[in-house]
């Protein structure tokens, strides 16, 4: 870590749990944060923290302001080049690593919280091109193209791509455990949401490519 990282962290907690006192302001907390290059980690590490921590605090994945800047912010930190600049520390020692973890953590815990209120499942679970977009209303065509596609749990791929990796590869392992583990034990959820896990039994068995990667 650089001298300036720390207190950045401690600025970002600060006021990550300021803003929890409320859905809206976390939603504006999270909606119109700017995260510096190199950051990520950070960041990731709040959401960690922030849903391990508090009580309650799962209750602000259904907000569209919370849930779509986070899933961005996921699918940026995973989309990070191995060679980024600002990743390298100025000993020339990559800190991309240390990013993929933060991320597997994070996607773990997000895993854990699915897991325990299925009924949000279906806020993950859905065409990408709809979890990325923006949270306000999309246009009839928009919807339209997007009711066209498959369902994917993104998280759950991003976590396949670390299974073997050996500094994220236990955490990641975790992750797809508890998720795997999860989709059997349906028979006390109401019928709509028995139905979406096993749309989601059935993704994952066939369409995921996690029989591949166990390969």
């Amino acid at each position: 870590m650089t001298g300036i990282e720390p207190f950045s962290l401690n600025l970002i907690f600060f006021f990550g749990f300021y803003f929890l006192k409320s859905k809206k302001n976390i939603s504006n907390f999270v909606l119109y944060i700017q995260i510096p290059l190199g950051m990520e980690s950070q960041v990731l590490s709040f959401f960690t923290h922030l849903f391990t921590s508090l009580p309650q605090s799962f209750a602000l994945l259904p907000e569209a302001a919370v849930r779509v800047p986070l899933s961005r912010l996921l699918n940026s930190a995973h989309n990070v080049p191995e060679h980024e600049s600002s990743y390298i520390t100025p000993q020339g020692v990559p800190k991309i690593e240390n990013l993929k973890l933060e991320l597997a953590k994070c996607i773990r815990t997000i895993l854990g919280i699915l897991v325990t209120k299925p009924q949000f499942i279906e806020l993950f679970f859905q065409p990408e091109t709809l979890l990325l977009s923006s949270s306000s209303s999309p246009s009839s065509s928009s919807v339209s193209e997007e009711q066209n596609l498959e369902p994917r749990l993104r998280i759950f791929e991003i976590l396949l791509e670390y299974l073997i990796n050996p500094l994220c590869g236990v955490v990641a392992r975790e992750g797809c455990l508890v998720m795997l583990m999860s989709i059997k034990n349906t028979n006390h959820l109401e019928n709509r949401i028995t139905r979406v896990m096993k749309e989601l039994e059935d993704w994952i068995i066939f369409k995921s490519g996690f029989a591949e990667t166990l390969v």
